[in-house]
């Protein structure tokens, strides 16, 4: 799977995804095994200089952390499996129109659910995770990359060089057609004259 001849926007693309990948994996893994990992690191670091602003814990276990009876963690490593996916190598050089769309698509559906992740923090919950904080920048930043990257896209690729034509294919396709409807030459038959003398004995015979 190799990123040669793909430009930047494809291997940006596909790093910010397995690493919001790893924050939702670890979120979710916190949510089910070690809920204190995340509270307590998060306090850690951040807690004293913020004032208490930050806690990740009061983030990740309130009533707005689930959805569906699925937290939103999970959600969000779901979400970045596909991002993987649909934001590899292979996705990316696909002539498919489609998947460039649902590329786009899936951007634009993360970056209004990160709208109203933080929407929750600020005016919910009035905490703020710096966990979740660091999804919602790698949202932005893929949202970024890939709602201007429709010109890298394999569709686009793929259009541009049927627009372009291709001429060594046309100049061979040419000569085929020209070999195919050349002429074949008509020998031309002469009918044989009866002899002279014959000839003459018609003549006489008239």
């Amino acid at each position: 799977m190799s990123l040669r001849g793909l430009g930047w926007r494809v291997s940006t693309t596909l790093l910010l995804s397995l690493a919001g990948l790893g924050l939702a994996g670890f979120l979710t893994w916190g949510h089910y095994f070690d809920q204190g990992a995340i509270s307590n690191s998060c306090k850690g670091a951040f807690g004293a200089v913020s004032g208490g602003a930050i806690d990740c814990g009061a983030v990740t276990t309130s009533s707005w952390s689930m959805i569906l009876g699925v937290p939103v963690a999970l959600w969000g490593a779901i979400f970045f499996v596909f991002m993987v996916a649909i934001n590899s190598p292979p996705a990316w050089r696909s002539p498919s129109i489609w998947v460039a769309r649902l590329r786009l698509a899936a951007s634009a559906t993360g970056i209004a659910f990160v709208v109203y992740l933080v929407a929750v923090e600020l005016l919910a919950v009035r905490k703020i995770c710096i966990y979740c904080t660091g999804v919602h920048l790698i949202m932005f930043a893929l949202f970024i990359v890939v709602t201007t990257g429709w010109a890298d896209t394999g569709w686009s690729r793929f259009v541009a060089a049927y627009d372009a034509g291709q001429p060594e294919d046309e100049e061979e396709d040419g000569l085929e057609d020209e070999e195919d409807y050349t002429a074949v030459p008509v020998v031309s038959r002469k009918v044989p004259r009866a002899p002279r003398s014959e000839r003459k004995r018609m003549g006489a015979g008239r």
